[in-house]
């Protein structure tokens, strides 16, 4: 008997987490909402891409700087990226700014990667609460 109620207060746990990480999940997509009500929604222009290209004992690696330009008002701002992949000089993009601190935006392919990152606290709450489930059923089984 004993030996279930620690098997059920684990299992418990584990829902506890569940729903931790649900919350988790909630905030980073609903972070990407709010910034996109709150901070005013602005195009930007590439104006130079760097290679940044170094090697160590593993290898050679490439990564780019990437420097835009968007006006806020009558202010021009400047803001650097890392990117993966090189930017034509001259390419737009769509960034959000804060409309009270406008150094303060992000970049529209950023907000879509933190709804990615919120889907993925969904599933690590699935994965979490099956295995509280598997740990109640494992205990009835040995009951």
């Amino acid at each position: 008997m004993k030996k279930n109620k620690i098997k059920y207060i684990i299992a418990l746990l584990f829902f506890i987490a569940a729903i931790g990480v649900v919350w988790m999940g909630i905030n980073e997509i609903s972070k990407s909402g709010k910034i996109k009500e709150d901070f005013t929604k602005t195009e930007a222009i590439v104006v130079d891409c760097v290679d940044d290209t170094w090697s160590d004992d593993d290898g050679t690696y490439v990564s780019y700087d990437v420097y835009v330009e968007y006006t806020a008002g009558a202010e021009v701002y400047k803001y650097r990226y890392e990117s993966k992949s090189s930017r034509a000089i001259g390419s737009k993009m769509v960034l959000y700014y804060n409309p009270e601190n406008p150094k303060e935006m992000y970049l529209d392919r950023e907000l879509g990667a933190q709804v990615g990152e919120g889907l993925l606290y969904f599933v690590l709450a699935v994965i979490v609460g099956v295995i509280g489930v598997a740990v109640i059923i494992g205990g009835k089984k040995q009951s």
